[in-house]
């Protein structure tokens, strides 16, 4: 399957002005949908930024399978998350689960997430994720899935091709080159929403025990799950474990470069605030904000605390100092 294939199509994209973002996706799975037909299926995870990938599917191939594994261990906002699309975008769901309860697997296995053990990961991947995909994509007869994975999320997913295959099945990636602020513009652009805890300061979510919101000592937004390793709900087991362990070394040395880069910056904490705003004789620039920033949603309390007081002694300052009428 050749990625050049996709250029040779004459699909068009409706509702999507020409070579923007959403365009170039929908050219993608319209060639997915006309290759592999019914063969093609559509995988959610009903995660923060997941109606994107829904929405795009949909309006290519209203009816597309959508695979959803269920871990039996998600939120209950992640459940009425995923009712609401399902309604919104009439979607061709199919929920998957293990056949291991979580309460048989912890009685038999324990819990596996709480040990700091790269095994242990991967074991509960393979109970709560990855049988229960796999039994999905062969039920469902699939000979290629799509997913909503972005290049930008990690380091392993900057790896990844828009097209191929793997395992035998095609892979296909629509908005694998796709930013977090594209992903906004469309969320705004079609009124469709994040998942309801990235109001509260998540970036990324999955089962309640091995999610946290994002802090401002976070380096990346993938900290927040599994202690910042990389769940591999695709690949094979063998492979799964070295590409952890892989990635567990890899996390750490970026860490430490990253620690040494930004111990060459000026941190701005809430006790050096004056001194190094306030009392400063060259510009500071303190704030940064997007909507689809998830760091600047984290740190957005803090700011806030922070800079709340300075503004009314601001505003009495100015008062204070205002010509008498």
């Amino acid at each position: 399957m050749e990625t050049a294939q996709i250029f040779q199509t004459d699909v068009s994209a409706p509702h999507t002005a020409p070579n923007t973002p959403a365009w170039s996706a929908i050219r993608t799975i319209s060639w997915a949908a006309n290759h592999f037909g019914d063969g093609l299926v559509l995988s959610t995870s009903f995660g923060v930024q997941s109606a994107v990938m829904l929405h795009l599917a949909t309006q290519v191939k209203p009816d597309i399978p959508v695979v959803w594994v269920d871990t039996g261990y998600l939120v209950p906002e992640t459940y009425a998350f995923a009712e609401r699309l399902r309604e919104r975008l009439d979607l061709n769901l199919f929920v998957y689960q293990s056949p291991l309860s979580p309460a048989r697997m912890e009685a038999l296995h324990g819990r596996l997430w709480e040990r700091d053990e790269v095994d242990a990961f991967n074991h509960y991947d393979r109970i709560r994720k990855v049988e229960p995909m796999q039994r999905a994509l062969t039920d469902l007869a699939a000979t290629a899935w799509m997913s909503g994975l972005r290049a930008d999320q990690t380091d392993h997913r900057k790896k990844l091709q828009a097209i191929g295959r793997q395992d035998g099945r095609g892979k296909i990636l629509p908005i694998l080159d796709w930013t977090a602020g594209e992903v906004h513009a469309h969320l705004v652009a079609n009124d469709l929403p994040y998942h309801p805890l990235f109001e509260r300061g998540y970036a990324t979510f999955g089962d309640w025990h091995s999610s946290r919101a994002l802090s401002a000592s976070d380096e990346h937004e993938r900290d927040t799950r599994f202690r910042g390793c990389e769940a591999g709900v695709w690949t094979p087991p063998g492979r799964a474990r070295r590409q952890r362990a892989h990635a567990t070394r890899s996390a750490l040395k970026q860490k430490q470069r990253r620690r040494r880069k930004m111990s060459e910056t000026n941190t701005l904490t809430e006790e050096r605030f004056e001194k190094q705003v306030l009392q400063s004789d060259l510009p500071v620039l303190v704030d940064f904000w997007a909507e689809w920033c998830a760091p600047c949603r984290a740190v957005a309390p803090l700011v806030e605390a922070v800079a709340a007081p300075l503004m009314v002694a601001t505003n009495e300052d100015d008062s204070r100092s205002a010509p008498i009428p």
